[in-house]
């Protein structure tokens, strides 16, 4: 599944870079989206561990 979201957020990053062609968008756009699946990856594993 983490891969899956991993391809699927890479083809947006070159969708996205394709289409603006501007590197601190892609930069800024990379970061956030890797900090949010990071933050959902900790969240689950946490959450299981509780339950």
């Amino acid at each position: 599944m983490m891969a899956g979201l991993f391809v699927i957020f890479l083809f947006s990053i070159l969708l996205i870079w394709l289409k603006w062609n501007n590197t601190a968008i892609v930069v800024v756009l990379f970061n956030l989206i890797l900090c949010a699946l990071m933050l959902c990856y900790h969240a689950t594993s946490i959450l299981n561990i509780r339950l």
